[in-house]
């Protein structure tokens, strides 16, 4: 006798493999990815506050920023590398329960020390959502809406940031600085009971083999093996299937059927054989992984200024109260973020067929767009003015982060998926952690006011942006098709 379904999203049939539930599955994990940043960034809004309280330097502080960008920069590969191999849903529940209780630990703290290590364990703990999440998305979603479902859970990061900086300097203003992490530590742990309950993991690759076995003129029913859920068996499908395919692919190589990279196309199910070092060797040998991580670094060194510094950045030099600054250092700039992430992501999607290379186009100009702002935000007196340059640098940081997973996914094998977002996410937070010392390091000791000090490092952070335009310019000099031909077709959904 069957077992009873007791999931009511799936009653009616198999319902995760129905349209409408991979577009649940964006919207749950919208939740914890929220959270994600609500989580790291409430921090930073009562730095002023942890500096009366506690007699900080802004040196001490910036290592207080930093220590949770390093591990989680340390981590991210490995917990890429983990995402590939074990249940991404473990991954996923687990970690948002975990972060979720240090946030609250971090309520108790009252030495330099104990803030350091409570900010570490956060980045240990939320290290393993993006690879895991993103990964478990991709699968959900092929070629045709990737782009919009990974934009739209990108989303889910901006208001993070934007509720989290306003939150917990409300918060602190009115009760204390404390009863912020209480609050998101509590909520969090509710969200990863919710998720744990109706969270699914699909099969793996889903995404390839629908691209793979489905096309306008050949419409494919894969074996009963396709089904289960046993990756193995997943993998057994999708490499014998190559009868299946249409004739215009035929001659090539087995491989291909599910690895549809243009580099270096292998089986999944040798790729999953592989360690971490051998994992790590195939994507630092192919130039488009390297430059798009490079470009995250130094794109992320200046997300990483802003993130840190810009709540203390309005506080002290436009005199604003703790909350309305912690309000304002993200609200520009990450309700623009959201507004232009869904526009982009979406549009990207439909210029794919036409310019296989447009996700990485865009972001350039985007980046490249974008070096004006920055300058504009460290030089300006004006508040009216810096607000205007925020929000435009906002518009500039949605456009590139559109692309930003999306991109990497069209130059790496589809069973690499997490351990390449582990990877990038190495690259950028080893940039973000720097940006937020060097600042620090900076507005602690040299000529002038503090304010002096930080505002001309935001302004000559820019470079650092123009670097990473030139890199994406990289990318798209390197001769590669982004996919293989039989994948560039109009029904792309």
């Amino acid at each position: 006798m069957p077992k009873k379904n007791k999931n009511p999203f799936l009653k009616w049939g198999n319902f995760r493999t129905k349209s409408n539930y991979r577009w649940m599955v964006v919207g749950m994990l919208l939740m914890p990815c929220f959270l994600n940043y609500a989580d790291r960034q409430v921090i930073f809004s009562v730095f002023p506050v942890l500096e009366k309280e506690f007699g900080f330097s802004k040196l001490q502080l910036g290592m207080i920023g930093s220590s949770f960008m390093w591990v989680y920069a340390a981590g991210a590969f490995l917990s890429g590398f983990l995402s590939d191999r074990w249940p991404r849903k473990s991954l996923i529940v687990g970690g948002c329960f975990f972060w979720s209780l240090v946030t609250a630990c971090t309520g108790g703290c009252s030495k330099l020390w104990q803030f350091v290590v409570v900010r570490a364990l956060e980045g240990v703990g939320e290290v393993f959502y993006f690879p895991a999440s993103n990964s478990l998305i991709a699968d959900y979603h092929g070629l045709g809406t990737r782009s919009t479902a990974l934009s739209l859970h990108q989303s889910g990061v901006y208001a993070g940031t934007i509720v989290g900086s306003w939150l917990g300097a409300w918060i602190a203003e009115y009760y204390g600085w404390r009863y912020g992490f209480y609050f998101l530590g509590g909520l969090g742990i509710v969200v990863a009971v919710f998720l744990g309950r109706f969270l699914h993991e699909p099969h793996h690759h889903q995404g390839v083999l629908k691209e793979t076995f489905t096309s306008r003129k050949h419409s494919v029913n894969p074996s009963v093996e396709c089904a289960s859920t046993n990756r193995q068996s997943v993998f057994k499908c999708a490499s014998s299937s190559t009868s299946l395919l249409p004739s215009s692919i035929s001659n090539l190589p087995s491989p291909a059927v599910v690895a549809v990279s243009p580099v270096s196309i292998q089986p999944v199910g040798r790729i999953v054989a592989l360690g971490v070092l051998e994992v790590f060797l195939i994507l630092m040998k192919q130039p488009t992984v390297i430059l798009l991580m490079m470009a995250f670094t130094a794109a992320t060194f200046v997300t990483g200024i802003f993130l840190t510094w810009m709540p203390t950045f309005l506080y002290e030099k436009f005199s604003m109260n703790l909350a309305s600054a912690g309000f304002a250092s993200v609200m520009t700039i990450q309700t623009a973020s959201v507004v232009s992430v869904l526009f982009t992501g979406w549009s990207v999607d439909r210029l794919i067929p036409k310019i296989p290379h447009a996700r990485v186009l865009v972001q350039m100009v985007s980046l490249l767009l974008g070096i004006g702002s920055i300058v504009a935000v460290g030089y300006v007196a004006h508040l009216g003015t810096l607000i205007v340059a925020m929000v435009f640098f906002g518009f500039c940081k949605g456009g590139y982060d559109s692309g930003l997973y999306a991109s990497l996914y069209d130059y790496v094998e589809p069973s690499l998926r997490g351990a390449a977002a582990g990877l990038m996410v190495t690259f950028g937070w080893s940039g973000g952690a720097l940006g937020a010392l060097v600042i620090g390091a900076v507005s602690s000791h040299g000529v002038g006011s503090s304010m002096d000090r930080m505002s001309h490092a935001i302004i000559w952070s820019a470079s650092v942006y123009a670097m990473a335009a030139f890199l994406l310019m990289g990318v798209l000099l390197i001769k590669v098709d982004v996919q293989i031909p039989f994948l560039r077709r109009k029904n792309l959904n």
